[in-house]
């Protein structure tokens, strides 16, 4: 029975790799040129970029870490259970999904059938987004262990997407205290 578990989380997480990678790939064939702002994000700092599709670079060892902590899932320590209870209780009668936290920076969601939580970077500062994202976790009361064994992962909306493909930014789907 565990393996057949391990086999569907594993099947949801490859398609929900699939699925990101394919709503990048068709967010650049539109070509469409996107403003510079003046700002540059600090980017993170990582090892072994993979090169993607559309010249996207992903850190290829914060996917596997993902990917590890989807496939052989840590059990939440009693506190972060309970803030995990606390935080699925905003969502609306009824949902099992849904948006936990929206900012102008970052959208988190939790999506049950994988039983993870998301944050869409909105902002083409990366740094900036995941750190709001930890913070709030934080506010609620989750320790950095927690966040990291939700999953806790990102991704990017098309804007932000144009704009590390244009700027060779190494992007990491994890957080940075989660490397």
């Amino acid at each position: 029975m565990k393996r057949k578990e391990n086999i569907i989380i594993l099947g949801f997480a490859g398609i929900l790799l699939c699925i990101i990678f394919i709503i990048v790939f068709l967010a650049f064939q539109s070509g469409g040129s996107i403003n510079q702002p003046s700002l540059t994000p600090t980017p993170s700092i990582t090892s072994t970029p993979s090169l993607t599709k559309n010249n996207i670079l992903f850190n290829a060892e914060a996917e596997r870490k993902l990917l590890d902590k989807l496939i052989k899932r840590e059990s939440l320590s009693q506190t972060d259970a309970l803030v995990k209870t606390k935080i699925l209780s905003i969502l609306p009668s009824g949902k099992e999904s849904g948006v936990v936290y929206q900012s102008s920076s970052v959208v988190i969601e939790y999506v049950a059938p994988v039983d993870q939580f998301q944050g869409q970077i909105v902002i083409h500062n990366l740094d900036q987004a995941k750190a709001e994202a930890v913070a709030w976790f934080k506010s609620q009361g989750m320790g950095i262990k927690g966040i990291c064994d939700l999953p806790l992962n990102f991704f990017m909306n098309i804007e932000t997407a144009r704009y590390v493909q244009v700027n060779k930014i190494v992007f990491s789907v994890l957080p940075n205290e989660c490397l």
